[in-house]
């Protein structure tokens, strides 16, 4: 059988703009009643309109009954997204989600992140 990507839409939302500070500007999806086997990090693709940009993404652990934080850095992108419906497609799974007490050693692993997802994605 062929495995499908699994595939998360949301409107772009105001976030606390932390992944900007460190380089890495995010688009913070609302997204109401997705649910995915393992939060973390992974490779895809994100579509706004008729572009396509490879995209490192990021789910967070959430409390039960809620919905997890999605966020997504769209290699190459530049503008604002605000209002606008981004339509994600997971490709592969980078690593588990993890928080770091230094923002030097978050900023070198996101930036592992995104240059594995330019390895792996092709558009």
């Amino acid at each position: 059988m062929e495995r499908h990507p699994c595939r998360i839409s949301g409107t772009v939302t105001k976030g606390d703009k932390y992944g900007k500070l460190l380089g890495f500007p995010t688009a913070n999806l609302s997204v109401e009643g997705f649910l995915t086997s393992e939060p973390g990090i992974y490779a895809g693709i994100a579509s706004v309109g008729s572009l396509r940009y490879k995209a490192s993404i990021v789910i967070t652990p959430a409390p039960v009954g809620e919905s997890p934080k999605v966020e997504a850095y769209l290699l190459g992108f530049s503008g604002e997204l605000y209002g606008k419906t981004v339509f994600l497609e997971l490709r592969g799974y980078l690593r588990p989600y993890m928080t770091f007490d230094d923002s030097e050693a978050l900023r070198l692993q996101i930036r592992e992140d995104v240059e594995r997802t330019d390895e792996l994605i092709t558009l």
